[in-house]
């Protein structure tokens, strides 16, 4: 083996290790890419560049999105260190470019999800040890809580969730491996709705399971399993716990909101956030109003306005891109969100249906939160876009209906 083939060799295991890190820790999963990168460099994938924006719709896509957060520098209105530490959150836009080497055999991309998926099992094992021992220091909101707050921790349990009942039925016929991933749904679900409080996943939950029945069953059952659904909701609304709570927090304070103006709950903040980011949306909707911009311009509506809350974050990744890039940026982040569903369906059989996944998901997370800008759910995106649209330059272009 040669030296080139070694740091290859090295570049592929911190690529599976960097599955693992996600769920578990931002600053190992940070380290891990900086090495990755290094690697990247010295195995001399850098020379594959183009042939991969060539080849993968998904790179060039990718690198669009961020070269229109890189012309919004040009005008915008902060200074170029502020611009450029919020192009530096959309790093993960490059990600593709360097991960996809390292992922270039059937049996690496299997084994990142197996680590993404034992790092979630670490997770599960530690939210239920601190949620029903938790120690005396631990503040009571917090519990089940381990790695990430309660908004990543839900959103990346419902896609695992997903991930593993897609895996049931293409190994149904190994009974041991689907009872195993199975009771991992059922942990998983359990721990979704009766352990860790986030909105977020219960929606992304309700949708991919949606997606599921959408996949793979006929409209009657998928009808069937609609009413499944409606009477699950209906049943935990009635159970007391986390989601019987934001069930009835949601609608009141939504209510609230639109009745009163009442801003002072996070349903009201969330959309006061919004409604003002669409204004300033409106004011530059082209170009918007440049890079890393949001932040002044959102304080200068709140002062004009005289509201007392301000944000750096409309907690939507839509109005995100479109006030500081307008709608060309919006048309760009749905360009790479368009070639997730429709490349989807050039990949294996399996792969489509994770894919399909990913892009409802990314879809839906992008109303309710800023996806992309957000450090765990940008890194988990683009990691498994990675993971799953990799193949695409070595499968042919016949599309599995």
């Amino acid at each position: 083996m040669t030296w080139t083939e070694k740091v290859h060799q090295a570049g592929v295991f911190l690529t599976i290790a960097l599955g693992f890190a996600i769920p578990i820790s931002t600053s190992l999963t940070d380290l891990l890419i900086a090495l990755i990168l290094v690697l990247w460099f010295l195995a001399g994938h850098y020379k594959t560049f183009m042939d991969q924006v060539r080849s993968n719709p998904l790179v060039r896509a990718s690198l669009l999105l961020f070269l229109i957060f890189v012309l919004g520098m040009l005008y915008t209105p902060v200074s170029i260190g502020e611009a450029g530490k919020m192009l530096k959150k959309y790093r993960e836009l490059l990600y593709l470019i360097v991960l996809i080497p390292f992922l270039c055999t059937e049996m690496h991309r299997t084994w990142a999800q197996c680590a993404f998926g034992l790092s979630m099992v670490v997770t599960l094992i530690a939210s239920f040890y601190t949620f029903y021992f938790p120690p005396e220091s631990l503040d009571k909101a917090l519990l089940g809580q381990v790695f990430k707050d309660s908004i990543n921790h839900s959103f990346l349990l419902a896609a695992f969730a997903f991930g593993l009942m897609t895996y049931v039925l293409v190994h149904k016929n190994n009974k041991r491996y689907a009872i195993g991933l199975s009771a991992l749904f059922i942990l998983a679900t359990v721990n979704l709705f009766f352990i860790v409080d986030g909105r977020t996943g219960y929606v992304i939950f309700y949708l991919l399971f949606i997606v599921f029945l959408a996949q793979r069953f006929k409209w009657r059952f998928t009808i069937y399993g609609l009413l499944v659904l409606l009477i699950l909701n209906l049943f935990l609304i009635s159970v007391p716990g986390p989601y019987q709570k934001q069930a009835y927090q949601t609608v009141a304070n939504t209510l609230k909101y639109f009745k009163k103006g009442d801003s002072e709950t996070s349903i009201g903040l969330r959309l006061e956030f919004m409604i003002n980011s669409y204004q300033l949306l409106t004011e530059r909707p082209v170009f918007g109003h440049g890079t890393g911009s949001f932040k002044s311009q959102y304080a200068v509506l709140a002062g004009a306005k005289g509201l007392k809350n301000k944000t750096a974050n409309p907690h939507n990744e839509y109005l995100m891109t479109g006030v500081q890039t307008g709608m060309v940026g919006i048309g760009f982040l749905l360009y790479f969100i368009f070639c997730l569903w429709k490349y989807s369906f050039r990949l294996s059989p399996l792969y489509k249906n994770l894919a399909l996944g990913l892009a409802a998901a990314t879809t839906v997370g992008c109303m309710g939160n800023s996806i992309l800008l957000d450090h765990t759910p940008g890194v988990f995106t683009l990691y498994f876009t990675a993971v799953l649209f990799s193949s695409l330059n070595q499968l042919e272009t016949t599309e599995y209906a």
